[in-house]
């Protein structure tokens, strides 16, 4: 009977030892990491089976950056991002143009279009943006359009603005409201 749970024991082992021994094998595609001439980290690891690309944004430009007197200045400009993005005229110039200006219903129509997404955060250490799309050539660049667009030229509606600053005002007077 102890010679089996010394075989039981040994046999356990040695799986797990091969399991874990062979983990190098299922180890995660490796990480390509190089600095640009402009100062930028870049991170890259490619899968060519899967035809989607993923590109994060980061800038040191969170929330620990606000002034004093602008607190939550970084979340707005996150929140804001997706609120519309100006026209842009085909020599670059504001106005009407190759690129009309869009609001968040028509930019969310455009991002459904792609078959792409793009996101704005921010947290205490950086301001995020996040792409995603297929790469596909030319559905990846009116991707990557529509992105610098939407971080270059935000349109900052009026009406819009007042409503999450309403909305914002609301729920830092509901959380005085709780003892935590």
């Amino acid at each position: 009977m102890m010679t089996m749970k010394r075989i039981a024991v040994s046999a356990l082992l040695a799986s797990a030892g091969a399991l874990f021994g062979a983990s190098p094998a299922w180890a995660l595609l490796p990480i390509q990491h190089w600095s640009e001439p402009n100062g930028a980290q870049v991170w890259l690891v490619e899968s060519p089976v899967i035809p989607m690309v993923d590109v994060q944004l980061d800038f040191d430009g969170g929330s620990r950056r606000d002034p004093a007197a602008q607190a939550g200045l970084a979340r707005a400009v996150a929140t804001m991002a997706s609120k519309g993005v100006l026209g842009m005229a085909a020599n670059g110039a504001q106005g009407q143009g190759a690129a009309p200006p869009l609001d968040e219903n028509a930019l969310g129509e455009a991002w459904a279009d792609l078959g792409a997404s793009f996101d704005a955060s921010a947290d205490s250490d950086a301001l995020h943006f996040s792409l995603r799309s297929l790469t596909d050539p030319a559905l990846l660049e009116r991707a990557a359009l529509l992105a610098a667009r939407q971080m270059g030229e935000p349109s900052w509606p009026a009406d819009i603005w007042q409503r999450e600053r309403a909305r914002w005002s609301a729920s830092i007077k509901e959380s005085r409201t709780r003892p935590a």
